[in-house]
């Protein structure tokens, strides 16, 4: 049990009189007389740095990274009581700030995607991506491929591969195909893999949000669900999240990167809908 420590200060009102010399020299040399207002303004103090110290610390700086795994994330922060809608003051507490994440992103004016596949090598998979003026590109991770690319690029993609591989999408074999498909499709069409994302069916308890990550590179942030399950989003778009969902993503906080103008409009609009209110309330 914490001891309380009430200051007991009584100021009498009398009749304004003036002291004469030796009874302010009494009262100067009266011990107990002076230091009240002093420990008081030292408890205040304290106090106000005792509060200052309970804000959870969500900054962090990181060096560049080349995998998901490898981002650091913050420890989850217990939410603010939500009441309107988020500011610039309090976005901070929905981020943690990490150095910009290594990458070897492709020109805007780069050609357009033409084809793209799965390729084995020594027990290794590879994503090659063909562009129009006959020059390929590989990647050893989708992670890499969404690093490394355009908006542009991510829509090119998900249209090629629907060209291409639509059948693979429907059958019921699990392969690298068909999971990038996946992705591409929660990003573009989210009800053709409406199967894959559970809660858009509120039909399971979700689970924990264990990374919330933002590619500003090409407007894509991605969350990871018990360290083992994928789901990619444009920014440019607003999804049907579940409540379960918004409030994990919140809780994970996003890894962006300092000043970003994208993860604030990421970060207000999932405060709103968690909040019952317009997602693009203030963006």
């Amino acid at each position: 049990m914490k001891e309380r420590h009430d200051l007991n200060i009584q100021q009498p009102f009398p009749e304004e009189t003036t002291p004469s010399k030796e009874e302010a020299e009494e009262k100067k040399e009266e011990p107990g007389s002076v230091g009240i207002e002093a420990k008081a303004g030292k408890r205040v103090k304290t106090i106000a740095s005792k509060r200052q110290s309970k804000r959870p610390r969500v900054e962090e700086t990181a060096g560049t990274t080349t995998e998901h795994s490898e981002v650091p994330i913050a420890e989850s922060v217990q939410l603010p009581e939500q009441s309107s809608e988020p500011t610039d003051e309090n976005m901070d507490l929905y981020m943690t700030i990490v150095e910009p994440l290594k990458a070897d992103p492709i020109s805007m004016q780069a050609p357009e995607i033409i084809f793209w596949d799965i390729l084995k090598d020594n027990g290794k998979n590879f994503f090659r991506i063909k562009r129009d003026d006959g020059s390929f590109e590989t990647y050893s991770t989708w992670g890499k491929v969404i690093r490394s690319c355009s908006r542009a690029d991510i829509e090119e993609l998900y249209k090629v591969g629907m060209k291409l591989y639509e059948p693979v999408l429907k059958g019921t074999e699990e392969n690298l195909i068909k999971v990038t498909l996946e992705y591409l499709c929660m990003m573009f069409d989210p009800e053709r893999v409406h199967h894959r994302i559970k809660d858009h069916k509120h039909d399971f308890i979700f689970k924990k949000i264990d990374k919330w990550i933002l590619f500003e590179n090409c407007g894509v942030y991605m969350i990871t669900i018990d360290n083992c399950y994928h789901e990619y989003y444009l920014v440019d778009k607003i999804y049907d999240h579940s409540k379960e969902k918004l409030e994990g993503m919140l809780k994970a906080t996003l890894v962006c990167t300092k000043d970003s103008e994208m993860a604030k409009i990421v970060v207000r609009r999932t405060v709103n809908q968690n909040l019952g209110l317009d997602p693009n309330l203030g963006n």
